[in-house]
C-alpha cells in the first residue's frame, strides 16, 4: 500500500518577525532623522507684496544695492535714524524708550549681510518693531 506524500505544512512565523524588523527600522529612520542636525539650505529673498502702487512706504528707510542707507530724502547712519526716530516719539508722547514702528525698504539685490548688519545695527540702538518691505518680482 502506498501513501499519499505528506506535504509539509509552511509555517507563517517568519510574517511575524518580519513586522517586527520593518517596525524596528522605521523607529529607527524616525529617530535618527529628527536628531540630526539640520545643515544650511540656500535661502531664496522673498518675492511678495506688501504695500500697494509699488512705491515703498513714505517714511521708510531705503537701502540701495551697495548698501547706502537714506531715511526721508538724505544719506543717514543708523544713529541718525534712531535719533530721528526718538525726537518723533517726543513730538507724538510715547512713554520712555519706545520708538516708532520702522519700515525698511531694501533692494532684493542687496548682500543679506550688509541687510543684517543694518537691522542688528538698529536692534542694538533700541529700535524693537522693524519690518521688511518686499516688493513683487514680475519675473516668475
Amino acid at each position: 500500500m502506498r501513501l499519499a506524500p505528506v506535504v509539509p505544512k509552511r509555517s507563517s512565523d517568519w510574517v511575524l518577525q518580519l513586522i517586527n524588523i520593518v517596525f524596528l527600522l522605521l523607529l529607527f529612520f524616525l529617530v535618527n532623522g529628527t536628531i540630526a542636525e539640520q545643515q544650511e539650505i540656500g535661502v531664496e529673498p522673498p518675492r511678495s507684496i506688501l504695500i500697494t502702487a509699488g512705491n515703498p512706504p513714505r517714511d521708510a528707510v531705503s537701502i540701495s544695492r551697495e548698501g547706502r542707507i537714506v531715511f526721508r530724502g538724505a544719506p543717514v547712519t543708523a544713529d541718525q535714524i534712531v535719533n530721528q526716530l526718538k525726537s518723533d516719539a517726543k513730538a507724538i508722547g510715547l512713554e520712555g524708550d519706545t520708538l516708532p514702528a520702522l519700515v525698511i525698504a531694501a533692494d532684493r539685490r542687496l548682500k543679506a549681510a550688509k541687510l543684517i548688519d543694518t537691522i542688528d545695527a538698529l536692534k542694538g540702538l533700541g529700535v524693537r518693531n522693524i519690518s521688511l518691505v518686499t516688493i513683487q518680482d514680475d519675473a516668475r
